[in-house]
């Protein structure tokens, strides 16, 4: 790559990984693994025929390089050429396996006259392709880049507030309609500086894993607040707080829980446990065995965003939650769409057939 950009040619860098070869180790055992990556690189080779250089990067990582210019194949020729070869399975150990892989592509001198720069956009996009949903490629644009520097910016700015107390939690009222009374609230995360929203750093805290600490303060938090309220004249009302799906890593959070409640002396009726339907999506096991082990501890548990996941009635007849929330997209046009009217309804309808509570957000 260095010798071809010295040169002033021009060409792409693909950086191509393989979909879930995760699943593949753990299922089939690393010994198939390994002879499928050889097989894998074997078929990558043959490119080299036409002009592309492949090498392996590491693990399930290859990076090729080929040439483009007056004269050569164009980029969709290279793309076209590389899926081709996988159309048909892989033989590994006597079996044949489906490959797939996410590809990035970086062109130079378009989007660089560097190395590690162009290596650097290539995997930029790759994790771009990984993100649509697998199984195809993209080709790098500036606003990966800024969209990284964002990211960067964002995980800077939650290592600060976790270590200098940059948090703090805001309590939205839940007002009982019947009543026209606030029946609890709900603990919301804010930086204190409010230089990010929850909309962008939540999602980072997840994927980096910092969720896990930030998941603990913020019950700690919550906690603390409701043993002082419970001492107060007026007393305390419930209040609930997000368990975000990545929060199933901390297989010892409720148990952590349980020892806050104890240590403050506050009522487990008084916490209230916000999941969203996904939960049993990505882990269905681990998040019955949360939800168990929430109820058993006597608090209750609540669905967020009830409607916008893709849980189906029929995974939800078997969870024991106490609430459902319906998303406040269904609610703010209830009037005047008859559609959302009825979507309402059904969840009010299958809330009361389960027993539960119903709580719409606006």
């Amino acid at each position: 790559l260095t010798e071809r950009l010295e040169a002033g040619e021009a060409g792409g860098v693909v950086l191509l990984d393989l979909d879930d070869f995760k699943v593949i180790n753990d299922t089939r055992g690393h010994i198939f693994g390994d002879r499928l990556l050889v097989a894998v690189a074997g078929r990558l080779a043959s490119l080299e025929e036409e002009g592309a250089y492949v090498s392996r990067m590491g693990g399930d990582e290859f990076l090729l390089l080929f040439p483009l210019g007056e004269g050569l194949p164009d980029l969709s020729y290279w793309l076209s050429a590389i899926a081709g070869l996988f159309q048909e399975k892989v033989s590994a150990m006597g079996v044949s396996f489906p490959v797939h892989f996410s590809m990035g592509v970086a062109l130079f001198p378009d989007h660089g006259k560097d190395v590690n720069e162009l290596v650097m956009e290539a995997d930029l996009a790759m994790y771009g392709a990984k993100k649509a949903g697998k199984n195809r490629y993209m080709v790098f644009d500036a606003e990966m880049m800024a969209e990284e520097r964002k990211r960067a910016e964002i995980q800077e700015a939650l290592t600060w507030a976790l270590e200098e107390d940059g948090f703090r939690l805001v309590y939205q009222p839940k007002v009982d309609l019947a009543r026209g009374a606030v029946a609890g609230y709900e603990a919301l995360l804010r930086l204190k500086d409010g230089s990010v929203s929850p909309g962008e750093f939540i999602p980072v805290a997840e994927a980096n894993g910092s969720i896990l600490e930030l998941g603990r303060w913020v019950a700690r938090e919550v906690i603390s607040d409701l043993a002082a309220w419970s001492d107060s004249p007026e007393g305390a009302l419930p209040v609930s707080f997000n368990c975000s799906v990545a929060q199933l890593q901390d297989r010892e959070f409720p148990s952590y829980l349980q020892s806050l409640l104890r240590e403050k002396g506050v009522s487990p009726s008084l916490l209230e446990v916000e999941i969203t339907e996904n939960l049993f999506l990505e882990d269905r096991e681990g998040g019955l065995a949360f939800l168990e082990a929430f109820h058993g501890m006597g608090l209750r548990v609540s669905i967020d965003d009830f409607g916008t996941g893709y849980a189906s009635y029929a995974r939800l007849k078997n969870v024991s939650a106490d609430i459902l929330k319906i998303d406040g997209s269904f609610i703010r046009n209830i009037v005047s769409n008859s559609l959302d009217y009825q979507i309402v309804a059904s969840i009010c309808h299958l809330a009361r057939m389960k027993r539960m509570l119903v709580v719409a957000e606006y």
